[in-house]
């Protein structure tokens, strides 16, 4: 889970990109689910600061990169990070 807010990121046309399902209790592939065309798609994740902010009411999104994908192909992906300094203690 990030620390941020948000996190914005283009869906990569090479799979890997995971997110866990609370409801199936498993992990779901991001590509896989934007079947028409993933290059095309982005994905917003809520993070760990957007969940404090919220009072858990929005969860912060567990997720993951399968090694498998790093290595068969590249995977270029852009993050766009917004993070709020009031939930960080200082160090």
């Amino acid at each position: 889970m990030d620390p941020s807010l948000l996190v914005v990121e283009p869906v990569a046309d090479v799979p890997g990109l995971d997110v866990w399902d609370t409801h199936l209790g498993q992990w779901v592939s991001v590509e896989e689910a934007c079947c028409d065309s993933p290059a095309l798609a982005w994905v917003i994740f809520g993070g760990r600061c957007l969940e404090k902010a919220t009072g858990s009411r929005v969860r912060a999104c567990l997720h993951r990169v399968s090694r498998s994908a790093i290595d068969k192909r590249r995977r270029f992906c852009f993050i766009f990070e917004q993070k709020i300094g009031d939930f960080y203690d200082d160090p």
